[in-house]
């Protein structure tokens, strides 16, 4: 019966969502009336009680119902239905059993049809004062994009069908889903940007019909774009860390198909959050825009092809599937229709009379740079693809090649943001120079440490890099600090990019440090014997066998010395994960966290004749740095993307303020 009205609710949000995309076409279809100079504010919500907006608001509801339902089908252990039967378990722990809805593919496209509504609907609401001649024809790109995903629900992927006979229990999801607590909280997150990149492309192609990229609708796209990117951000980090504290093999980037993918519109969007700052004059940054947004969607559409058709081998990719060809089809249609739309309707390029000035020189540089990493991991990431079509044999691209041109790119990056936010109008004027030594003589001791520490050239410019621009957000933050200990803040958005840059700088500085610090060996140790492993003293104590949700975990005890003689150091607990019916296991390491170095301990083996354990050890430099790093830039970014409360009654000053806005 729960799979009756979840697919009732499904098809009730597929529809609405065709009717929407109907009705929003026709109304912007409509010539609308001149509004009038001195309309009251209480008339705007009615504005938006458009049928296109009354059905966006169905389709939410009829999408939320059947997550809902879905998820009291999980909680229940409801086997007949199909997507329970597949990822459901009665030995999986609550937070899992809820997670299992984006565990498996047809779950994961359910919760991207239910994001997605929720973007559309407060879309909806918010899309008014000078944006509103755009909401129509944007309301009828959200809603026919999640009229294609809530196909793929009723069509192809339909999980709720019914399994007959009824099992009395299921495998649960994929064990790498359901042993930390990262995999209830990394996907959503990931997700809510990946969809949000949406909103931008619906606004464009609106703006392209209208033929109006004025500022206006570059204030909404630079708005949108900016609050999805944040959640993508966050997304990839957390990611980032779910790699690193559960894979167990020692890193949290490994240039994985599905990592890239995920990456492919986070540069994009990056582009555009920095073109679009009020600093870039330049005649032709509509266009530019434009594009982005385009590409940017495209690239999530892009992602969702890879991850879900078996396209590239991935450990985080869902099994193959038929789903694949629709994705295929649609990411076709948008790009074909996207570009030909363009190419009729971008207005044409305008020669500048003067030259731009210093600081948006340095924005578009640093825009150049995260398009020109795009370019470096999309054709890695296509290039297997291309070489299995052409030959017929799988091939791959390792961490080598991204990073000897991702490299030197980011360290451009980082050197233009030390220095973009120190520079003044027309350059380095007097006041630039001096604002310039402390992130200069920053970069020179992080130079020094490298070559103090025998480090590669490379490591040596990732230092100088992050050090110069950890140097530069910290002396503009500083310049902001008045007599009375108050920081005097030149606007909200401005801070928040500091302190984005802040968060940057520790980052870039903690990855340099720990893939050029990291230290690691393998030993075989027997049950109680004590040993030296890279300066530390380790003890294996002990192993024990637990049962699993599916299988068995062998969990060994690990006790380690601290990093003086002498000093107690933590227990760690890795494990192996041995899933019922398969021949290989799975590592989950033991770590113990700290300020200088990570402890990474790794359950490579266990020999069942004598209890020796293989046990592979790692001294990971300055990695809970990163995380540090990222999570305040992830909070800067958040403040400067934290929308600004709008008048109704004073669109024109809506307009102008927008425009002018500090990025």
């Amino acid at each position: 019966m729960i799979g009756l009205a979840g697919y009732a609710a499904s098809a009730l949000a597929f529809w609405a969502a065709v009717l929407g995309a109907v009705a929003g076409l026709r109304e912007a279809r409509v010539p609308r009336a001149a509004p009038r100079a001195a309309r009251p504010a209480r008339h705007a919500p009615a504005a938006r009680s458009s049928p296109s907006a009354l059905l966006a608001g169905i389709a939410l509801t009829g999408v939320a119902l059947a997550a809902g339902l879905m998820i009291v089908a999980l909680v229940g252990h409801d086997f007949s239905v199909a997507y329970v039967a597949q990822v459901g378990s009665r030995a999986t722990p609550l937070l899992y059993t809820i997670a299992s809805l984006w565990a498996a593919l047809e779950g994961s496209i359910l919760l991207w049809a239910l994001l997605l509504a929720g973007y559309t609907a407060l879309f909806a609401l918010r899309a008014g004062g000078p944006v509103a001649p755009l909401r129509p024809a944007a309301l009828a790109v959200l809603l026919a994009t999640l009229a294609v995903f809530l196909l793929v629900v009723v069509g192809p992927g339909n999980p709720w069908a019914r399994v007959d006979p009824v099992p009395l229990d299921g495998p649960g999801p994929n064990p790498l889903l359901r042993n930390h607590p990262l995999m209830a909280i990394h996907p959503p997150i990931l997700y809510t940007g990946l969809v949000g990149m949406a909103v931008p492309f619906a606004l464009t192609t609106a703006a392209l019909g209208a033929r109006r990229l004025d500022a206006a609708w570059l204030a909404a796209v630079r708005t949108w774009t900016r609050g999805a990117w944040v959640f993508l951000t966050a997304g990839l980090l957390l990611g980032a860390w779910w790699s690193y504290a559960v894979l167990g093999w020692g890193g949290y980037w490994g240039w994985d198909p599905v990592e890239d993918v995920a990456l492919l519109p986070w540069l994009s969007a990056a582009a555009i959050v920095h073109l679009a700052r009020p600093e870039v004059e330049s005649p032709n940054r509509s266009r530019w825009i434009a594009g982005l947004s385009i590409a940017t969607f495209a690239l999530t559409i892009f992602a969702t092809l890879v991850t879900r058709s078996g396209l590239l081998d991935s450990v985080h990719a869902f099994s193959e599937s038929t789903i694949g060809p629709l994705f295929l089809a649609f990411l076709g249609v948008v790009l074909v229709v996207s570009i030909a739309f363009a190419t009729l309707r971008l207005p044409d390029a305008v020669a500048r009379p003067v030259p731009p000035p210093a600081r948006e020189r340095g924005l578009v540089l640093g825009a150049l740079a995260f398009l020109g990493i795009l370019v470096v991991v999309l054709a890695g990431t296509l290039y297997p693809v291309v070489v299995d079509a052409v030959s017929g044999s799988r091939s791959s691209v390792g961490g080598p090649f991204f990073e000897r041109f991702v490299a030197p790119l980011g360290a451009a990056i980082a050197l233009l943001a030390g220095a973009v936010p120190l520079l003044g109008r027309h350059g380095l004027d007097e006041s630039g120079r001096r604002r310039l030594v402390a992130p200069t003589a920053a970069a020179a001791v992080g130079a020094t440490i490298g070559l103090v520490g025998a480090q590669p050239p490379e490591a040596v410019a990732g230092l100088a890099a992050g050090a110069f621009v950890l140097g530069g957000a910290v002396r503009a933050l500083a310049a902001r600090v008045g007599n009375a200990g108050r920081i005097r803040v030149p606007g909200r958005r401005r801070l928040g990019g500091l302190v984005a840059h802040l968060g940057f700088g520790i980052a870039v500085l903690a990855i340099v440090l720990s893939r050029s610090g990291i230290r690691e060996t393998t030993a075989t140790l027997a049950a109680g014997e004590t040993t030296t492993v890279l300066g530390r003293a380790v003890t294996y104590v002990e192993t024990t066998t637990l049962p699993g949700a599916d299988g068995s975990i062998v969990r060994a005890t690990i006790r380690l010395g601290g990093a003086d003689p002498g000093a107690a150091g933590a227990t760690v607990l890795p494990e192996l994960v041995l899933p019922t019916g398969s021949n290989g296991a799975i590592p989950t390491p033991g770590i113990e966290l700290g300020p200088a170095e990570d402890v990474y301990v790794t359950l490579l083996g266990l020999d069942d004749a004598t209890g020796a354990a293989t046990i592979r050890f790692g001294i990971h430099p300055f990695v809970s740095w990163l995380w540090i790093g990222g999570f305040i830039a992830v909070a800067g970014a958040a403040l400067a993307a934290w929308p600004t409360r709008r008048r109704a009654s004073a669109p024109a000053a809506a307009v102008a303020r927008l425009a002018a806005e500090p990025g």
